[in-house]
């Protein structure tokens, strides 16, 4: 994956794009958005986010040490680790929306599963379950699974210690793409993944303090 897209930036962790065609990203001072060149804005500051997700009507929804918040102009809604969220068993790490968003995708990067939830109309998850099976390296249990992303076609992109892993509707990995080439071999896993670019025909991924990109055939779910 090559250029780097932004440099220096403040140990990003998580990426969306939203229906303004916008970059948004987690990093150490909350939630910020990116322009096409690459300058950044401040959405949301002060908050631990992990991973963030954008739905259709512009809402943000991302994970924290705390739970799940969601946050849009209007006001902002925090959610504890309650029955409701199912969250109390995993470490939820990335989070990701199925392209027809009745379908919360949370990752656990202890295990080897992405776990996937029904969106209720209140904003609760309902019947949660481990459902995407993630490949380890031998002998380990962790998948190290972080940021995550979906394409039109309803594959599911998740960041690993292996690489960016591509699961199928059926939960099976059908494809794993090595961590960008570029990236310093000490700088650890990739983080967070998403679709971009012109005509959304790039895959961004953050590692450490650098976004690349690579050029897919993919088309991505949209916002």
């Amino acid at each position: 994956m090559s250029p780097a897209f932004v440099k220096n930036a403040n140990e990003a962790r998580g990426l969306a794009f939203g229906p303004d065609g916008l970059l948004y990203d987690c990093d150490e001072g909350g939630i910020v958005r990116f322009s096409e060149n690459g300058d950044k804005t401040i959405r949301i500051g002060n908050t631990q986010c992990q991973d963030i997700a954008v739905s259709s009507l512009g809402e943000l929804i991302y994970t924290t040490t705390s739970g799940v918040e969601t946050h849009n102009q209007l006001q902002l809604n925090q959610y504890g680790p309650s029955d409701n969220w199912g969250l109390r068993a995993l470490v939820p790490n990335g989070i990701s929306l199925s392209p027809d968003q009745s379908m919360l995708y949370v990752s656990d990067p202890n295990g080897k599963w992405v776990w996937s939830y029904q969106m209720q109309s209140d904003g609760s998850l309902a019947n949660g379950e481990p459902f995407f099976r993630l490949e380890t390296m031998d002998e380990a249990s962790a998948s190290g699974a972080a940021g995550m992303t979906t394409d039109s076609k309803g594959l599911l992109y998740v960041a690993t210690l292996l690489g960016i892993q591509v699961c199928d509707a059926q939960g099976r990995v059908v494809a794993i793409l090595n961590r960008p080439e570029q990236a310093d071999p000490s700088s650890g896993p990739v983080a967070g993944v998403a679709f971009g670019g012109p005509n959304h025909e790039y895959l961004y991924a953050v590692v450490e303090n650098k976004v690349f990109r690579r050029h897919l055939v993919r088309k991505p779910a949209q916002p």
